[in-house]
């Protein structure tokens, strides 16, 4: 047990040692340049005030300090150091690096502001103390003897500085990081998900219209592995957009554990083109054929002036806008009410851009569903996959998108941009 605990000890100094390495370095150092200064001080101690002797007593204990609490000690630094500028005699060349050493570290850790009123509250001490020696005190002076002020001003700075834009490459790595993720992500979704859910929705077909024993248990067990495999690809999705999300939804009040039903994978076929070799007409008829396959009633519309501007898309927004199609009748398939099959999607041209409007009763909702009579917009988190994906990368293109769930009927709303917008 003792040689655990000694184990656990030195592991805690090692790793508080490293943590400090750099202060501790900056207080030998500075102990080391200003030893001989004391040396001289102390050794003509007996004709010092006894307060006197104090303050530099504590100023050397600070000193040493500074290695392992800096903050602190360089607050009571400079605090002892006025005390000691209203001690009289001697002066005492011996505090200078200790106070440059405090003034860098301030100009380092805090604000700006607070080093600069440091700054002149150490030229103001340094003014008062050769004032009080009877020395005239003039502008060139000043500027000589606060030069070695300004420098420690300006290190602690330029360290700081460089500290911040460090940072802030960090946070620029791990935002490159997180939308890399963000688009493996939708790679992912877009095709093996789909890829997945058509299997399953073949498999059902197939299943719903043989009579062989044999082969319905075969399929069964078809769309029992493809809906596990599709699972661990949603996990995969929710690890590449957020762990923090993927714990959010796992303790969601709508979230179950058992494994959804065949009917509730059936997505359409994710080989369906956009519109290279079709227009948005044939890309939206397409669609409504397969929510009609899978037994729901209702119309897709989209009007003229959308259809004209769709063929004017870029390849980037022309492929957001049908993976957009894609999955919202997905979400009509899957959450859809089977007792109230109606479902409504329009698409049209507003000056915001292609406005996709869509409609049902649900029997559950999407996970990036809002709760009912509160609106689901950009601020809301990334949650599991699909929908927030889309969302995501809708607003990357300065597009909106809005979901509802309000007395049993989903709403969606979504924008996309026609053209950049700066």
């Amino acid at each position: 047990m003792i040689p655990r605990i000694d184990s656990a000890l030195s592991g805690v100094c090692r790793s508080a040692l490293m943590r400090k390495r750099w202060t501790l370095l900056a207080a030998l150092i500075t102990l080391a340049l200003s030893l001989p200064n004391w040396r001289i001080c102390l050794m003509s101690m007996d004709a010092w005030p006894m307060a006197k002797a104090m303050a530099q007593l504590a100023i050397i204990a600070l000193t040493a300090l500074f290695g392992l609490v800096p903050s602190v000690a360089s607050a009571l630094l400079l605090a002892a150091y006025a005390v000691d500028v209203w001690i009289p005699y001697p002066y005492l060349e011996a505090n200078g690096w200790c106070l440059l050493l405090a003034l860098g570290y301030v100009a380092f850790r805090a604000r700006p502001a607070v080093a600069a009123m440091v700054f002149v509250f150490l030229c103001g001490m340094q003014y008062v103390e050769l004032a009080k020696m009877g020395v005239t005190v003039t502008i060139t002076a000043m500027t000589s003897l606060c030069g070695s002020y300004a420098a420690a001003l300006a290190i602690g700075m330029l360290l700081r500085r460089q500290q911040e834009l460090e940072r802030l490459r960090r946070q620029a790595l791990r935002i490159r990081q997180f939308e890399r993720n963000l688009d493996v992500a939708h790679r992912l979704h877009d095709a093996t998900s789909g890829e997945l859910t058509s299997i399953s929705l073949t498999a059902q077909l197939c299943a719903r219209r043989t009579d062989d024993a044999g082969q319905r248990e075969l399929l069964d067990r078809i769309i029992g592995q493809s809906n596990r495999a599709l699972d661990h690809v949603h996990d995969i999705i929710r690890l590449l957009t957020d762990e923090r999300d993927r714990s959010a939804s796992e303790a969601s009040p709508n979230r179950t554990d058992k494994p959804a039903s065949s009917e509730e994978r059936l997505s359409p076929d994710p080989h369906t083109p956009a519109w290279d070799d079709i227009d948005l007409r044939g890309f939206a008829a397409r669609m409504d054929r397969k929510l009609h396959e899978a037994g729901f009633a209702g119309s897709v519309i989209v009007d003229d002036a959308a259809a004209a501007a769709a063929d004017r898309l870029d390849g980037d927004r022309k492929d957001l806008l049908a993976a957009l199609l894609r999955e919202t009748v997905a979400n009509i398939i899957r959450h859809g009410d089977r007792a109230d099959p109606r479902y409504t999607l329009h698409i049209t041209l507003t000056e915001r851009g292609i406005d996709v409007m869509q409609s049902n009763p649900a029997s559950s909702p999407p996970q990036d569903a809002a709760p009912a009579g509160e609106r689901s917009d950009a601020t809301h988190p990334l949650p599991d996959h699909g929908l927030a994906l889309l969302r995501h990368r809708i607003i990357a293109r300065s597009g909106v998108m809005a979901t509802t769930l309000e007395h049993g009927v989903w709403r969606l709303h979504a924008s996309i941009p026609t053209t950049e917008r700066r």
